[in-house]
């Protein structure tokens, strides 16, 4: 599997969660559950701090929660030390669509770490996309969603993504015959494949096709930044007291705010292009929108920040499981043959045909999931499970567990794209990798497609398979 020190290992466990957790709405009330306060939790170290904890760091966080989930239902209360809010764990469709329905239309992820949040503060970077909350968050969000969820935003640029893909592609299969079982160089050019793409969309810059200095400063920052997000789960307290993360994460955003105040000032003097159909991210910010300077780098951080290691570490997932499934990928490579046939690039119509494409990589991210929580904090209060809850509880959805569970996937733990065709059938609450809501994924159509386009190049010319009979491991990404 491909490793390296830019992402995270992830390991992966497979289990089947009992049918006999029956911890459902009636069951609760009928055990008088009602209130926050009522709903199970692990026992603390003279009720001080979840000693359990202590096994599991916090990119193991997926399997934490499975196992509490056979303990204690689906569910209960987490927190890991008596000064950490309480937090509400839930690990079924139902559940996750009763939340959902009370988020309203200006929902809260508020999960950011206060390291991060004033960070941002000390380099001068105002709420932003994945920051903000209530009526400041739509002004930001409407036209990014505009822009970037429209069904045919992609379709002009997909001969230069699917160029850029072709370039990584062709550096991976070269990397692999010079480093034989070095993986680092091929990880870190599938990284860079993500920022290359990114950055096209965002300023029609050049493809980049090696980590020069300045791309390795910006891509460590940004892992700096993104490590930073989901401190707020973490349970190594020592940290809660320590400002060297924090000046840490102040320079990482001082390099990355210059990168893309640089590369916006190289587009600024660029000739326009004409087609507003494909103009660039950032003209369309410039003309369409009242974002200063200082919110549009912003946006980008955001952007880039939800998509490089998500995108990258979902792609190896999918041609991994490929590889441990050759009738799947010969099915595959029948459908790319037919659709694509003898071109060298992949056009918007020929990536709107191909279906099974598509199944693969949602059954993929279904199995090996990249990102593993749901998260939300009510703006009001709600009721939940049968169970009231304040305004501003953290309800965490157990995305990791729902996808495996034989409640509501047959033979969960079997890679089966086809079970993808009757998607009537699935209950879209049932997996949600790019999240549900007015507060979905803004950037996933972008993400489909480049992890579409470079595995069927892949496939196309190529088949996979392991050298190395193995498990795979993984880390969680948390969200």
């Amino acid at each position: 599997m491909l490793r390296s020190t830019f992402l995270p290992q992830r390991s992966l466990r497979s289990f089947q969660l009992s049918r006999s957790i029956t911890n459902t709405n009636l069951e609760r009330n009928k055990l008088g559950i009602k209130q926050l306060d009522d709903l199970p939790t692990a026992k603390k170290f003279l009720g001080l701090v979840d000693l359990q904890l202590l096994r599991w760091p916090m990119t193991k966080f997926h399997e934490f929660f499975g196992n509490r989930r056979e303990k204690l239902g689906d569910m209960f209360i987490f927190q890991p030390f008596f000064l950490i809010p309480k937090r509400i764990v839930i690990s079924t469709p139902d559940l996750l669509s009763e939340l959902c329905a009370k988020e309203g239309k200006l929902p809260s992820r508020g999960i950011y770490s206060s390291d991060y949040l004033k960070a941002r503060e000390i380099v001068g970077l105002k709420k932003g996309i994945s920051t903000s909350e209530d009526a400041e968050w739509k002004r930001i969000r409407d036209p990014l969603s505009k822009r970037l969820l429209r069904p045919k935003f992609l379709s002009g640029y997909f001969p230069k993504l699917s160029e850029i893909a072709k370039a990584a592609l062709t550096d991976i299969i070269q990397m692999k015959q010079t480093h034989k079982d070095d993986l680092t160089p091929i990880v870190e050019r599938l990284c860079l494949w993500t920022v290359n793409s990114a950055d096209y969309l965002s300023f029609h810059k050049l493809t980049e096709t090696e980590l020069n200095l300045e791309m390795r400063e910006y891509f460590e920052a940004m892992m700096t930044i993104i490590a930073s997000f989901s401190d707020s789960y973490d349970r190594r307290i020592s940290q809660m007291f320590s400002n060297k993360k924090r000046d840490k994460l102040v320079d990482s955003l001082h390099k990355v705010i210059k990168y893309n105040k640089k590369h916006i000032q190289l587009a600024s003097i660029s000739p326009k292009n004409p087609d507003r159909e494909h103009i660039t991210m950032l003209e369309y910010l410039q003309t369409e929108t009242d974002f200063d300077e200082m919110q549009i780098v912003d946006t980008f951080i955001s952007l880039l920040g939800a998509g490089v290691d998500t995108t990258s570490h979902t792609t190896q997932w999918l041609w991994y499981n490929l590889s441990k499934h050759p009738n799947v990928q010969e099915k595959l490579h029948d459908e790319l043959h037919s659709v694509i046939g003898d071109s060298s690039v992949i056009t918007a119509e020929h990536y709107n045909k191909l279906h099974y494409m598509k199944m693969c990589l949602e059954e993929s991210m279904r199995v090996t999931p990249s990102v593993s929580t749901h998260s939300r904090v009510l703006t009001e209060d709600a009721t939940i499970g049968g169970v009231n809850l304040p305004k501003n509880t953290h309800v965490i959805g157990d995305l990791y567990s729902m996808q495996l569970d034989e409640r509501f996937w047959d033979n969960p733990l079997e890679f089966k794209p086809e079970r993808w065709e009757n998607r009537k059938e699935i209950d879209p609450f049932s997996f949600a990798q790019f999240g549900i809501g007015p507060r979905m994924c803004v950037g996933r159509r972008i993400a489909e497609a480049e992890m579409q386009l470079i595995t069927a190049h892949l496939c196309m010319s190529y088949k996979i398979h392991l050298e190395k009979e193995s498990d795979a491991k993984f880390d969680a990404i948390m969200r």
